[in-house]
């Protein structure tokens, strides 16, 4: 897990030279979404996320939506290619349990920080607009993945937190992470595999649309020629990422 921060283009060149290194990739694109600020927060944040391209089989990717909890600690949800299958992912830090009735299998986890993670495989597909929402009702906090095309709808589990926090706080972070490590490491960003998607203007309590949402490239492979990303007037945000074939970026 990465836990962070509040906060198709082939080049022509030369070939891998001897610099070139493996690398672990990590968070690629970041799109912050801003709500007017509530002392007690809100109680359900609704994200809408479109993955056009997934990275292909031998990818890892995660397009993930953060968020935090007023008095407390945080977490995210959303879509998984984990080198050609697709999940669903549910994680909140510190948080204390699971309802027993959760589909996904969950668990405890003690990296990078400690909390629950639940996940499932879900054929989720790309192309499909996929509306993730997060309830908080009480110390429980619900994830559902609704797709907006076929209308399946899966409710991935339900995790318990302290009766000490409270709602939603008021900015949430959606990113693309390639997580790919250890065996199934990179040897550069030029092999990176392309992947397009969108994170469209998420709503908080049902009817809320956030007042800004914005979007950055970032981290260990943010290269002009690899990373791209943008949003429009409306504050959908769109975001590529390039592979370069094996070819060196001509900005290396």
């Amino acid at each position: 897990m990465k836990k962070l921060a509040l906060t198709g283009l082939i080049a022509a060149g030369m070939l891998i030279g001897p610099t070139a290194q493996a690398v672990v990739v990590g968070g690629i694109v970041s799109t912050d979404a801003h709500w007017p600020a509530t002392t007690a927060g809100y109680n359900q944040l609704t994200f809408y996320d479109q993955v056009n391209h997934d990275g292909g089989s031998r990818s890892n990717y995660y397009w993930a939506n953060q968020f935090w909890f007023h008095g407390g600690d945080g977490g995210y949800i959303g879509l998984q290619n984990r080198s050609g299958q697709r999940w669903l992912n549910f994680s909140i830090w510190l948080a204390s349990g699971w309802d027993a009735s959760s589909r996904a299998s969950c668990g405890h986890f003690s990296h990078e920080g400690s909390g629950v993670q639940c996940q499932i495989k879900w054929n989720w597909k790309p192309g499909h607009k996929y509306k993730v929402d997060v309830i908080r009702a009480s110390t429980k906090v619900t994830g559902v993945v609704t797709d907006l095309m076929s209308g399946e709808s899966i409710t991935v589990a339900t995790i318990n937190i302290p009766a000490t926090w409270s709602g939603f706080k008021s900015q949430t972070v959606s990113f693309v992470e390639e997580y790919s490590q250890g065996a199934n490491q990179l040897p550069s960003c030029n092999v990176i595999g392309a992947q397009s998607s969108v994170f469209y203007l998420p709503v908080a309590n049902g009817n809320l649309p956030a007042t800004s949402q914005t979007t950055k490239t970032y981290g260990n492979c943010n290269d002009k020629n690899i990373a791209h990303a943008a949003c429009d007037s409306t504050g959908k945000c769109m975001n590529i990422v390039s592979n370069l074939d094996g070819y060196a970026s001509p900005s290396e």
